[in-house]
């Protein structure tokens, strides 16, 4: 199959699976998802392991990272550009728009290489350089510290002739209630005092979480009791930064997957839109230094 095809192919899977999830006019899909998810099966289809897709995808959360493909995406679906020329004596400045050299330039190359003009398709090639980029990365700097970086290490039992992984070993009874931690700059202070007033969390509330969210944290509540009993010590009380943050706790009737670690973005996107079936009851910190979340084994959104 040529690249071509797999563009036209991956593009398409993307669109339809989007379509297929959130089938609603009201639903606007973030540009992020779109593009973790294009990632994703360009890891699937290049065969990529996925301790390296994995390695990917969280590179891409990097907040410069993702400033930077947010850009390329605007720049390339923009047709025009709009530029502010101050005019002496005048009050307002006057609005010149400008053909888009970007834009051109990218519909140019995917002509030349006979790929149909589409947003989708955008999204598709994005995905593929951050993908080629990421594994090039893997290959040239992360090897050397695969053995210290989430890697399993193994023992060999005297008594059995097998070979077991030293990570925890799944529960073996279902936890109903869960606590869910989301870590979020105190700028958001507005939003996070509408949400404390209302005492209730709806789609708009849950998809907005989703958006301002930067690390979350799961675990049982003697697990989250045990971890948030000193938090008082990183209150703020005298200058605040930019830094400082809240953290939303939420009380879950029961444990949710997509809010584990490892899980890509739409399924992620998708727990916290059931968040409204999920919150029992909810608490908003004051606002505390940016330390205080590692009390918490937090990982990116």
């Amino acid at each position: 199959m040529s690249f071509v095809e797999i563009v036209e192919r991956i593009s398409n899977q993307v669109g339809y699976e989007l379509e297929r999830r959130y089938a609603r006019p009201s639903v606007k899909i973030p540009f992020p998802i779109k593009l973790s998810y294009a990632i994703e099966l360009w890891c699937n289809e290049l065969e990529i392991s996925n301790h390296i897709s994995s390695y990917i995808l969280q590179g891409c959360q990097l907040p410069a990272v993702k400033e930077w493909t947010e850009f390329i995406w605007q720049e390339a679906i923009q047709d025009k550009k709009t530029w502010k020329i101050p005019i002496l004596g005048a009050e307002l400045p006057t609005l010149i728009q400008t053909e888009n050299q970007f834009y051109c330039q990218i519909n140019l190359f995917l002509q030349r290489m006979n790929i149909r003009i589409g947003h989708m398709k955008v999204i598709a090639l994005i995905a593929f350089g951050m993908t080629a980029v990421g594994y090039w990365l893997y290959k040239t700097n992360y090897q050397k510290q695969v053995q210290q970086i989430k890697q399993p290490t193994f023992r060999q039992e005297s008594r059995q002739n097998e070979y077991v992984s030293s990570y925890p070993q799944p529960i073996a009874h279902t936890i109903t209630k869960q606590f869910l931690v989301l870590v979020i700059s105190a700028s958001q202070a507005d939003f996070l005092e509408s949400l404390e007033a209302k005492r209730a969390i709806d789609i708009n509330d849950a998809e907005r979480l989703y958006k301002f969210t930067k690390y979350l944290w799961i675990g049982s509540e003697s697990e989250f009791n045990q971890k948030q009993a000193n938090l008082k010590n990183y209150s703020v009380t005298a200058e605040k930064s930019e830094y400082d943050i809240n953290l939303v706790c939420l009380d879950l009737k029961q444990s949710e997957e997509g809010f584990k670690p490892s899980i890509n973005q739409l399924d992620r996107y998708d727990a916290f839109r059931k968040l409204p079936d999920l919150v029992v009851n909810f608490t908003i910190s004051d606002r505390l230094q940016m330390e205080a979340y590692e009390n918490f084994e937090v990982y990116n959104r």
